[in-house]
């Protein structure tokens, strides 16, 4: 699948759509070397390896990851941590 089809697939809640990972790293305002690090540890959702050189994420998963950060430095703010 090209990137040009995947750009064409539209998100709904029982299709979900995949990004590359340069929209990755704008989504979430992360380096490439940071998103790697943080799979490894297990604290950022996997990439779908579509082939050998070709590795997308699930759109949806990575918008629940930033709304978790948010969620989590609300609760840091709240208590005082």
């Amino acid at each position: 699948m090209n990137s040009a089809v995947l750009e064409r697939v539209k998100e709904t809640p029982d299709q979900p759509k995949f990004i590359k990972l340069p929209e990755v790293v704008s989504i979430c305002c992360m380096s490439k070397t940071s998103i790697y690090a943080a799979i490894r540890q297990g604290r950022f959702p996997k990439p779908v390896k579509l082939g050998n050189r070709c590795a997308v994420w699930v759109k949806s998963e990575i918008h629940g990851w930033v709304e978790s950060c948010i969620a989590s430095s609300r609760e840091r703010t709240e208590t005082g941590d």
